[in-house]
């Protein structure tokens, strides 16, 4: 397999080491070579202990229209669909888009789906809150029919800038990059949408339906040249009518990123963080159960590549959960969250033409 890693930021880093982790050949390019000697002598290496020798490292010129088994596009949310345009025309077979799919701007999302719909590459949305371990086992738990029906999905995706500043250390400030502008698909609901991504996946693997409509408030920071939403609370009525409540902010510390779903007879949590996972099980009498399953940073990636190149090789189901039908119904409702919080009122799903999900 061969992989292109457009992006030597640090979700291209991430992605490239857990795509060499499974023995992909790797080719990381930037158009800017201070950031490829970066990974080469900075980022790789102190993350991984060294750099790998056997990832090229290329500016875009010297790749030209070459094709891979798989794109991987880790760059700004501005540029995710501009490079991905481009990207179909190259021959890959798959092209895997970090989130979130693409900053705010509704007709060129539609757009571009309709030209993924034409193309032969099949592209994906790199949401791997999807496919982690926690959440395979979150899923068996919440299936069990003693359980009965759902009656709440609450999520959390809750981070101070320091722990996203810490990731990227050759920033200044948020203000630097695309973080803190939330038109560049930067803010708190766009750069921490894995928690409304997340709570709208398990709605949907619980029998709940696909999302109609969004309620959003938006707490706003406004600097020279933009502004950002520092926090996002949104109501996200599912079509079986059970309203999900998702909270995404910039300000919290220790980071908070979970999920809690609630059933007629007890609840299950799941929880993120920086040194293990865990799946917390309350059932009808109270009686708690917790499963704790360690890991580091970069095995946050490795579910997620393991997923793609399994799709590479044909032995996963025809319909993926990273698949861009699956994902589109998230940046729809990022819309719609930010017309609603414009307005106050809830924002329907049915103005936008879906037929691409």
């Amino acid at each position: 397999m061969r992989a292109k890693v457009i992006g030597a930021g640090s979700i291209g880093n991430h992605l490239a080491h857990a795509l060499r982790k499974l023995g992909v050949d790797v080719t990381i390019v930037d158009v800017d070579r201070a950031a490829l000697e970066r990974t080469k002598t900075v980022i790789y290496p102190e993350r991984y202990g060294a750099f790998d020798p056997a990832i090229t490292l290329a500016h875009p010129d010297t790749i030209g229209n070459a094709a891979f088994d798989l794109c991987v596009i880790g760059t700004p949310p501005d540029t995710h669909l501009k490079i991905a345009t481009a990207e179909l025309t190259r021959g890959h077979r798959a092209i895997l888009i970090e989130k979130p799919l693409a900053a705010p701007g509704v007709e060129n999302l539609l757009q571009f789906v309709a030209l993924a719909k034409q193309s032969g590459t099949r592209v994906l949305v790199a949401y791997n809150q999807r496919l982690k371990t926690n959440t395979v086992e979150f899923l068996s738990r919440a299936r069990s029919e003693e359980r009965g029906s759902v009656t709440a999905i609450s999520g959390r995706m809750r981070e101070d800038w320091a722990g996203i500043l810490k990731a990227h250390p050759w920033l200044s400030s948020a203000t630097d990059s695309y973080l803190g502008h939330t038109a560049r698909g930067g803010g708190a609901l766009y750069e921490h949408s894995h928690a409304v991504d997340f709570a709208l996946f398990v709605a949907n693997e619980l029998g709940e339906g696909r999302p109609v409509r969004v309620k959003c408030e938006l707490e706003k920071v406004s600097h020279p040249e933009s502004g950002y939403d520092k926090s996002a609370r949104l109501e996200i009525e599912m079509a079986s009518g059970l309203v999900l409540t998702v909270v995404q902010d910039l300000y919290t510390w220790p980071a908070d990123k979970s999920l809690d779903a609630g059933f007629d007879s007890g609840a299950v949590r799941w929880e993120m963080h920086g040194d293990h996972d865990s799946v917390i099980t309350t059932d009808s009498n109270g009686a708690i159960e917790e499963l704790t399953i360690p890991k580091t940073r970069p095995d946050d990636f490795l579910p997620e590549i393991t997923h793609v190149m399994s799709l590479l090789d044909g032995s996963q189901r025809e319909v993926s959960p990273l698949d861009l039908s699956e994902a589109l119904f998230t940046s729809l409702v990022l819309e719609a969250a930010l017309e609603s919080s414009e307005t106050g009122d809830w924002v329907g799903l049915e103005k936008f033409p879906v037929s691409g999900a």
